[in-house]
C-alpha cells in the first residue's frame, strides 16, 4: 500500500490538477480493503472510493475495489495485491480461476497511459503469464510520508528477510525505467 502512495506522490510532483485521474484499485479486497488504502494515504492527499461522480471531485485521488472499475478510464492504474496466493484466491476452484484474470484484464484497461501491477514476493502467475508484455523492477519503499492520522509511515531497516515490492508496468510505458532493478 505504501508503494502505491508514492507513486501516487510521484505523479502529484508532475501534475497535481487531476487527482481523481489517480485510481488506487485493491485486486483482493477480502484481504486488501479500500479503507485499508485510505487509512494508509498521506496527509496532505485528498482520497475517497470510487462513486458514479468521480470526475466530480478533481482534488481527489480515487480508491477502488478490483470489481468497481467497469465503465471507468483513468490516467493512471496501480494494482495492489497481485502476488501469487492472493491472485488468484488460493481457495477459488481451478475452473473459476479465469473470472480473476478476467477482472485483472478489465483493471488494466482502464489505465490510460500507465498501469503498474504491484505485488511482495512472488509474482501472481498472471503476471508471469503476460511475459514481456510487462517490464519489472524491484525496489523498497523508500518515501517517508506523513500517513492521515498523523503517524509517519515505518522507517525502512535492513530487513532480514526481502521485503521489496515489485512493480509490473504494461511495456512501452516510456516512464516505467526497467534498468533500475
Amino acid at each position: 500500500i505504501q508503494k502505491a502512495w508514492e507513486l501516487v506522490l510521484d505523479f502529484m510532483e508532475g501534475d497535481s490538477s487531476a487527482l481523481w485521474t489517480l485510481c488506487i484499485v485493491t485486486a483482493v479486497p477480502k484481504k486488501i480493503t479500500t479503507a485499508d488504502i485510505l487509512a494508509a494515504r498521506p496527509w496532505n492527499v485528498k482520497a475517497r472510493v470510487l462513486e458514479g461522480d468521480t470526475i466530480k471531485k478533481l482534488d481527489e485521488v480515487t480508491v477502488a475495489s478490483i470489481n468497481d472499475l467497469k465503465g471507468f478510464e483513468f490516467r493512471v492504474v496501480i494494482v495492489l495485491g497481485c502476488q501469487a496466493g492472493l491472485l488468484p484466491d488460493s481457495g477459488v476452484p481451478q475452473q473459476e480461476v479465469w473470472r480473476d484474470a478476467l477482472r485483472l484484464y478489465v483493471a488494466m484497461t482502464r489505465g490510460r497511459d500507465h498501469v503498474y501491477l504491484l505485488h511482495e514476493e512472488e509474482p501472481s502467475e498472471f503476471l508471469g503469464a503476460m511475459g514481456d508484455a510487462v517490464l519489472r523492477r524491484e525496489e523498497t519503499c523508500v518515501k517517508h510520508y506523513r500517513k492521515i492520522g498523523g503517524s509517519a509511515a515505518p522507517k525502512q531497516q535492513a530487513p532480514k528477510e526481502k521485503k521489496l515490492v515489485q512493480l509490473g508496468a504494461l511495456a512501452g510505458d516510456p516512464n516505467f525505467n526497467c534498468t533500475k532493478m
